[in-house]
């Protein structure tokens, strides 16, 4: 029987698949297209064509499987739009949990986030009792992901064997989308001029695709895991980078109201520089709380041990600076005029547009 993954060719999902394989797992990877399934066609591995939002490529796909790990969303964290979010997370959530409980599935592993958990204060450390209690879940990717858990846990009530995990921000080698690594390109190429007080719990994606292995093999039905390793406030992750690289870190902090005001101008001036805004509200609306949370349930009930921070960020920035910034200044070097959707590009450097879903 199968083991069947969605969002195969996201930065977790290629992590995840990863760990199956090493383990000897019988993989099969829901695509969207042509291009998806040529990513990985170097893998040993069942390519299913389909999409979460065609119920019908679903069920499909859904044949002769046993496991599933639901880990396709779209993600935009620090979006200060939904950009349709909310609809293509929750529904695309339902369409897959309908298909894997008429199949008759073992078991399945829903990829959530802290965001529906949401964040607390510099003194609190919020657990998995506290799904939809915390601070910034208005937020639209937050909300987008606390609407989609909602809907899984329906299908927990009728039965499905579910086990939701609750990945923190996760960063490491391999983020092709930059869709969390941003950051820590924007500051190797200098744009990290200050920085706002606030943190987040801080995992590697290595750490968080074993930890959904664990929540297969030994998470209890229904029971939530929070999936994470280390609170870390944005200074410090700063700190850690400036110890890695050499670069100086920011030591200027400034108050929300002033990255907001920096927010808008940098909108205002997209028209202008052609280019998309550095800052949005929604980064720094999210920057500001405390994404901090007690990593003991995963720990202690299925064994998860994470690395430490720099070790992480070690390794993404290795790749960063091979596969990201090594290549865009081979190909400027060379002349190349980067395509409009195709390489990083110099107006991807710090943020990524338009929003790739897997």
């Amino acid at each position: 029987m199968a083991t069947l993954v969605t969002g195969a060719t996201g930065f977790l999902g290629r992590h995840l698949i990863d760990a199956l394989l090493a383990r000897g797992d019988r993989v099969r990877a829901l695509v969207r297209s042509q291009t998806d399934a040529a990513d990985l066609a170097t893998l040993p591995i069942e390519i299913a064509r389909g999409d979460v939002m065609q119920p019908d490529t679903i069920e499909a796909a859904m044949c002769g499987v046993a496991r599933v790990y639901h880990t396709a969303a779209m993600v935009d964290i620090g979006s200060s739009i939904d950009h349709g979010m909310s609809r293509l997370n929750t529904e695309g959530t339902r369409n897959v949990l309908a298909a894997a409980w008429r199949a008759g599935v073992e078991r399945v592993v829903y990829t959530s986030s802290v965001g529906a958990i949401g964040a607390g204060d510099v003194r609190t450390r919020l657990d998995e009792d506290d799904t939809y209690s915390g601070r910034g879940t208005s937020l639209p990717y937050q909300r987008s992901k606390l609407l989609a858990d909602r809907a899984a846990m329906n299908f927990l009530d009728r039965g499905l064997p579910l086990v939701p995990v609750y990945p923190t921000l996760f960063m490491g080698p391999g983020d092709r989308y930059l869709r969390t690594t941003h950051s820590i390109l924007s500051f190797l190429v200098g744009r990290a001029p200050a920085y706002i007080a606030g943190g987040f719990g801080l995992s590697d994606v290595r750490d968080v695709a074993r930890g959904h292995l664990l929540a297969m093999d030994r998470g209890e039905i229904g029971r939530r895991y929070i999936l994470g390793g280390t609170n870390i406030s944005l200074f410090q992750f700063y700190k850690t980078l400036e110890s890695i690289t050499g670069l100086r870190a920011p030591t200027l902090r400034i108050p929300a109201f002033l990255g907001h005001v920096a927010a808008t101008v940098t909108k205002w001036a997209e028209p202008i520089r052609g280019k998309p805004a550095v800052i949005t509200h929604g980064d720094v609306d999210s920057a500001r709380l405390y994404w901090f949370y007690d990593y003991s349930r995963a720990r202690d009930e299925l064994g998860l041990t994470c690395r430490p921070v720099a070790e992480t960020l070690r390794d993404a920035v290795a790749w960063l600076r091979t596969e990201v910034l090594g290549k865009w200044r081979v190909r400027l070097d060379a002349g190349e005029r980067p395509a409009r959707r195709g390489w990083f590009r110099r107006d991807r450097i710090t943020r990524t547009h338009p929003i790739v879903r897997n």
